[in-house]
Protein backbone atom coordinates (compact mmCIF):
# COMPACT_ATOMS: atom_id res chain seq x y z
CA UNK A 1 0.00 0.00 0.00
CA UNK A 2 1.32 3.44 -0.57
CA UNK A 3 2.46 5.88 1.82
CA UNK A 4 0.98 8.97 1.83
CA UNK A 5 2.43 11.87 0.81
CA UNK A 6 4.48 13.88 3.79
CA UNK A 7 4.56 10.74 6.23
CA UNK A 8 7.94 9.33 6.40
CA UNK A 9 7.61 6.15 8.47
CA UNK A 10 11.34 5.61 10.02
CA UNK A 11 10.52 9.32 11.11
CA UNK A 12 6.82 9.00 12.93
CA UNK A 13 8.05 5.87 14.36
CA UNK A 14 11.40 7.35 16.39
CA UNK A 15 10.46 10.71 17.95
CA UNK A 16 14.14 10.89 19.14
CA UNK A 17 15.80 11.53 15.91
CA UNK A 18 15.91 14.98 16.58
CA UNK A 19 17.84 16.52 13.55
CA UNK A 20 15.77 14.34 11.00
CA UNK A 21 15.49 16.29 8.44
CA UNK A 22 11.77 18.26 8.30
CA UNK A 23 12.63 20.56 5.03
CA UNK A 24 9.87 17.88 2.73
CA UNK A 25 6.90 18.88 5.27
CA UNK A 26 7.88 22.23 5.90
CA UNK A 27 8.01 22.92 1.87
CA UNK A 28 4.22 21.48 2.10
CA UNK A 29 2.82 24.32 4.35
CA UNK A 30 5.19 27.19 3.86
CA UNK A 31 4.61 27.71 -0.20
CA UNK A 32 5.11 31.14 -0.90
CA UNK A 33 8.09 31.89 1.09
CA UNK A 34 10.90 33.55 0.13
CA UNK A 35 14.02 30.79 0.33
CA UNK A 36 15.68 32.71 3.10
CA UNK A 37 12.55 33.71 5.26
CA UNK A 38 11.70 29.55 4.49
CA UNK A 39 15.12 28.09 5.56
CA UNK A 40 14.86 30.52 8.37
CA UNK A 41 11.35 29.25 9.64
CA UNK A 42 12.52 26.05 8.92
CA UNK A 43 15.55 25.70 11.51
CA UNK A 44 13.59 27.27 13.92
CA UNK A 45 11.01 24.66 13.67
CA UNK A 46 13.77 22.20 13.97
CA UNK A 47 15.48 23.47 16.64
CA UNK A 48 11.94 23.91 18.47
CA UNK A 49 11.63 20.30 18.34
CA UNK A 50 15.08 19.54 19.49
CA UNK A 51 15.00 21.85 22.81
CA UNK A 52 11.42 19.85 23.59
CA UNK A 53 13.09 16.59 22.91
CA UNK A 54 16.11 17.04 25.03
CA UNK A 55 13.83 18.56 28.43
CA UNK A 56 10.21 18.03 27.43
CA UNK A 57 9.02 21.43 27.51
CA UNK A 58 7.61 23.63 25.17
CA UNK A 59 9.87 26.59 23.70
CA UNK A 60 8.87 29.38 21.62
CA UNK A 61 10.63 31.54 19.37
CA UNK A 62 9.90 35.12 17.36
CA UNK A 63 11.56 35.52 14.19
CA UNK A 64 10.97 39.09 12.47
CA UNK A 65 10.31 37.68 8.42
CA UNK A 66 11.45 40.92 6.97
CA UNK A 67 14.75 40.23 7.51
CA UNK A 68 14.32 36.50 9.34
CA UNK A 69 16.22 37.72 12.35
CA UNK A 70 15.17 36.27 15.31
CA UNK A 71 13.36 38.72 17.75
CA UNK A 72 13.45 36.40 21.27
CA UNK A 73 13.53 32.36 22.30
CA UNK A 74 11.74 31.37 25.83
CA UNK A 75 11.02 28.29 27.31
CA UNK A 76 8.00 26.76 29.14
CA UNK A 77 6.98 23.94 30.52
CA UNK A 78 5.24 20.74 30.11
CA UNK A 79 2.20 22.64 29.36
CA UNK A 80 3.00 26.10 28.19
CA UNK A 81 5.01 28.67 27.22
CA UNK A 82 4.53 32.19 27.26
CA UNK A 83 6.21 35.09 25.30
CA UNK A 84 8.60 37.62 26.73
CA UNK A 85 8.50 41.31 27.12
CA UNK A 86 10.74 41.25 24.39
CA UNK A 87 8.38 39.15 21.79
CA UNK A 88 5.09 41.36 23.09
CA UNK A 89 6.73 44.54 22.34
CA UNK A 90 7.56 43.26 18.95
CA UNK A 91 4.45 41.91 18.20
CA UNK A 92 1.99 44.88 19.05
CA UNK A 93 3.92 47.03 16.45
CA UNK A 94 1.47 46.86 13.33
CA UNK A 95 4.32 47.63 11.05
CA UNK A 96 6.44 44.10 12.11
CA UNK A 97 5.54 40.81 10.25
CA UNK A 98 6.35 38.03 12.95
CA UNK A 99 6.41 34.88 12.80
CA UNK A 100 5.93 32.65 16.31
CA UNK A 101 7.74 29.21 16.29
CA UNK A 102 6.81 26.94 19.18
CA UNK A 103 6.58 22.93 19.98
CA UNK A 104 4.15 20.99 21.25
CA UNK A 105 5.86 18.35 23.91
CA UNK A 106 2.63 15.87 24.33
CA UNK A 107 2.50 12.88 21.56
CA UNK A 108 -1.01 14.17 21.95
CA UNK A 109 -1.56 17.48 20.83
CA UNK A 110 -2.20 18.01 17.44
CA UNK A 111 -2.76 20.72 15.36
CA UNK A 112 -3.02 24.70 16.60
CA UNK A 113 -4.97 25.49 19.89
CA UNK A 114 -7.41 28.25 20.46
CA UNK A 115 -5.11 29.90 22.92
CA UNK A 116 -2.70 29.80 19.75
CA UNK A 117 -5.41 31.59 17.47
CA UNK A 118 -6.08 34.21 20.19
CA UNK A 119 -2.56 35.24 20.66
CA UNK A 120 -2.11 35.25 16.52
CA UNK A 121 -5.36 37.63 16.79
CA UNK A 122 -4.60 39.83 19.38
CA UNK A 123 -0.91 40.95 18.42
CA UNK A 124 -0.95 43.07 15.22
CA UNK A 125 2.29 42.66 14.51
CA UNK A 126 2.10 38.94 14.65
CA UNK A 127 1.22 37.32 11.09
CA UNK A 128 2.07 33.60 11.62
CA UNK A 129 2.07 30.85 13.95
CA UNK A 130 3.48 27.38 13.60
CA UNK A 131 3.40 24.84 16.04
CA UNK A 132 5.51 21.66 15.74
CA UNK A 133 4.63 18.44 17.51
CA UNK A 134 7.31 15.91 18.42
CA UNK A 135 5.77 13.51 16.13
CA UNK A 136 7.02 15.80 13.62
CA UNK A 137 3.69 17.36 12.62
CA UNK A 138 3.93 20.79 11.22
CA UNK A 139 0.93 23.41 11.46
CA UNK A 140 1.08 26.95 10.36
CA UNK A 141 -1.47 29.66 10.36
CA UNK A 142 -1.13 32.94 9.04
CA UNK A 143 -3.55 35.91 9.05
CA UNK A 144 -5.92 36.66 6.31
CA UNK A 145 -7.89 38.92 8.14
CA UNK A 146 -6.28 41.50 10.57
CA UNK A 147 -7.90 41.03 14.64
CA UNK A 148 -10.06 38.14 12.45
CA UNK A 149 -12.25 40.75 11.57
CA UNK A 150 -15.76 39.53 9.64
CA UNK A 151 -18.27 41.64 8.38
CA UNK A 152 -16.75 44.78 10.08
CA UNK A 153 -17.56 42.13 13.28
CA UNK A 154 -14.32 41.39 15.33
CA UNK A 155 -14.50 37.35 15.75
CA UNK A 156 -14.43 36.32 19.30
CA UNK A 157 -12.34 33.20 18.82
CA UNK A 158 -13.15 32.17 22.71
CA UNK A 159 -16.66 31.61 21.68
CA UNK A 160 -16.15 29.98 18.41
CA UNK A 161 -13.67 27.50 20.65
CA UNK A 162 -16.55 27.15 22.75
CA UNK A 163 -19.26 26.34 20.04
CA UNK A 164 -16.92 23.71 17.86
CA UNK A 165 -16.51 21.63 21.20
CA UNK A 166 -20.10 21.66 22.18
CA UNK A 167 -20.69 20.34 18.38
CA UNK A 168 -18.00 17.62 18.57
CA UNK A 169 -19.38 16.34 21.91
CA UNK A 170 -22.69 16.05 20.22
CA UNK A 171 -20.72 14.34 17.65
CA UNK A 172 -19.14 12.11 20.54
CA UNK A 173 -22.42 11.33 21.84
CA UNK A 174 -23.65 9.80 18.81
CA UNK A 175 -21.16 7.32 17.78
CA UNK A 176 -19.79 9.93 14.73
CA UNK A 177 -16.46 10.70 16.96
CA UNK A 178 -14.09 7.90 19.17
CA UNK A 179 -14.24 9.70 22.87
CA UNK A 180 -10.27 9.33 22.34
CA UNK A 181 -10.48 11.56 19.72
CA UNK A 182 -12.63 14.32 21.13
CA UNK A 183 -9.93 16.92 21.92
CA UNK A 184 -8.11 16.68 18.50
CA UNK A 185 -10.81 16.86 16.41
CA UNK A 186 -12.15 19.72 18.11
CA UNK A 187 -8.85 21.29 17.60
CA UNK A 188 -8.98 20.86 14.09
CA UNK A 189 -12.50 21.89 13.56
CA UNK A 190 -11.86 25.39 15.38
CA UNK A 191 -8.68 25.48 12.41
CA UNK A 192 -10.70 24.47 9.61
CA UNK A 193 -13.68 27.18 10.78
CA UNK A 194 -11.15 29.76 10.91
CA UNK A 195 -9.95 28.81 7.89
CA UNK A 196 -13.60 28.51 6.19
CA UNK A 197 -14.32 31.94 7.51
CA UNK A 198 -11.42 33.49 5.87
CA UNK A 199 -9.40 34.87 8.90
CA UNK A 200 -6.86 32.69 8.46
CA UNK A 201 -4.51 30.35 5.99
CA UNK A 202 -4.18 27.26 7.44
CA UNK A 203 -2.37 24.17 6.35
CA UNK A 204 -0.94 21.20 7.78
CA UNK A 205 1.90 18.40 6.87
CA UNK A 206 1.39 15.52 9.45
CA UNK A 207 2.86 12.66 10.84
CA UNK A 208 1.49 8.72 10.52
CA UNK A 209 -0.51 8.87 13.36
CA UNK A 210 -2.09 12.30 12.97
CA UNK A 211 -2.84 11.86 9.27
CA UNK A 212 -5.11 8.74 10.17
CA UNK A 213 -6.98 10.11 12.67
CA UNK A 214 -7.47 13.13 10.68
CA UNK A 215 -8.47 10.88 7.83
CA UNK A 216 -11.11 8.97 9.78
CA UNK A 217 -12.60 11.78 10.85
CA UNK A 218 -12.65 13.86 8.30
CA UNK A 219 -16.12 13.82 7.14
CA UNK A 220 -17.29 15.48 10.59
CA UNK A 221 -14.65 17.64 10.90
CA UNK A 222 -15.44 19.61 7.65
CA UNK A 223 -18.54 19.13 8.38
CA UNK A 224 -18.65 20.95 11.49
CA UNK A 225 -16.10 23.87 10.43
CA UNK A 226 -18.62 24.49 7.43
CA UNK A 227 -21.59 24.97 9.71
CA UNK A 228 -19.81 26.96 11.96
CA UNK A 229 -17.97 29.44 9.38
CA UNK A 230 -21.16 29.91 7.83
CA UNK A 231 -22.68 31.46 10.94
CA UNK A 232 -19.58 33.32 11.34
CA UNK A 233 -20.53 34.63 7.76
CA UNK A 234 -24.08 34.11 7.81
Amino acid sequence: ERVPDGITPGFDANPGATWMDLAERHDQVARGLRPTAASAERALIQEARARGLRDGRESMVVLDARNDRVVDWNRGDEDSVSMTGIMRDAARDGRRNLTLVHNHPGGDTFTLSAPDFQVLQSLDGLETIVAVGHDGSIYRATKQSTQFVIDGRRLNVENLAQLAFRLTLGATENGQVDRADLAEVHAFVVARSLQQGGVIDYRHALSLRASQLYARNRQVIEYLALRIAERLVG
